[in-house]
């Protein structure tokens, strides 16, 4: 028994080892819980185990081994479920601090935090970053009361760079409305895989970017993107992302209408049915030392629309029987 009570000794201060570098491992004020790879977790548990069986062999040797059987097969089984037991009580404490519910600021129509990161890109508390953000969240009760939001750009004077966070079993920043049915998300906005999940009813994001290759699908709402990228052989409005995912080009866009404008050229995109009106207006745009002066058919600002009136061509469809891609497209006029 001599051999038993080594090997149990081994195993159980092993165990308190690795636990206490991942107790300290979460616990790390330089780090927030949120950016530790939960996968190291997994590490750890698999060490644990492959230590222990090296202990075995180390303090056993191979004739008391031979000897021992069944204390061994005792010792493995106690390593099997030191580890597992090690691993949940990790797992537990990881999914309560997700399920945590922090305080976060409040802005129109929605909860933000500002984060800070450090010189090798790693999320840090506030004194250590050297680069700061704002991430949202969530919805506001304002918020949540719309069917459009509209994403800005900056919040308090910080850059809105993320929605929401997802990362092994944390997930944060997820959206939670009944009515909200459309977003509108400014070029350089990251948006997390789960960010929407809890938005039963979205049917639209609309993305102010050249390509949704970040984004996915698997939440069922459309993404749709600048017309940038569109060819006309292409003949319908969406193709496949690196990631798999159905994305769409926009069929409304809006132009800034002057050389060397921002995003090249793009103000706005939007997505309506073919034979409707436009419903939303976005604010109009501004450029230094000119007055806007409405939004027009054509580039040289001729004929205005009249979005009281005016509507998106009616649909047509190819020999297949698909919707053919029509864009309509509208030119700010400026006077200065």
């Amino acid at each position: 028994m001599k051999i038993f009570t080594k090997i149990l000794t081994a195993v159980l201060s092993i165990t308190m080892l690795f636990s206490v570098a991942g107790f300290s491992a979460c616990g790390n004020s330089d780090l927030e819980v949120k950016v530790i790879d939960k996968i190291y977790i997994f590490y750890i548990a698999l060490t644990v185990v492959i230590g222990l069986i090296a202990a075995l062999f180390i303090i056993g040797g191979k004739q008391n081994i031979k000897k021992n059987q069944k204390n061994i097969l005792i010792i493995i089984l106690a390593c099997v479920i030191s580890s597992g037991v090690f691993l949940g009580v990790v797992w537990l404490i990881m999914i309560y601090f997700n399920s945590l519910s922090p305080t976060y600021a409040e802005y129109c129509d929605f909860l933000y935090s500002i984060e800070y990161v450090n010189d090798q890109g790693e999320y840090v508390v506030e004194e250590k970053g050297t680069y700061s953000f704002v991430r949202l969240q969530g919805l506001s009760d304002a918020g949540k009361g719309k069917e459009i939001i509209i994403v800005p750009e900056y919040i308090e004077g910080y850059k809105v760079e993320e929605i929401g966070y997802s990362e092994s079993v944390v997930n944060e920043g997820i959206w939670e409305s009944e009515r909200l049915k459309k977003v509108y998300i400014p070029f350089s906005v990251s948006v997390s895989r789960t960010a929407f999940q809890k938005c039963e009813k979205l049917e639209k994001v609309i993305l102010l970017a050249h390509k949704a290759d970040g984004y996915d699908d698997r939440n069922g709402t459309n993404v749709y993107c600048t017309s940038y990228y569109y060819e006309a052989e292409n003949v319908t409005n969406k193709y496949v992302s690196i990631t798999g995912s159905t994305i769409y080009f926009s069929n409304v866009s809006y132009y800034y209408n002057y050389e060397n404008a921002p995003n090249d050229g793009y103000y706005w995109v939007d997505d309506y049915d073919y034979n409707s009106k436009i419903e939303f207006i976005p604010k109009m745009p501004e450029r230094e030392g000119y007055i806007f002066d409405g939004w027009y058919k054509e580039a040289e600002c001729i004929n205005a629309w009249n979005f009281e009136l005016d509507k998106l061509p009616e649909t047509e469809y190819d020999s297949e029987g698909s919707s053919i891609y029509q864009e309509t497209k509208l030119y700010a006029k400026w006077i200065g």
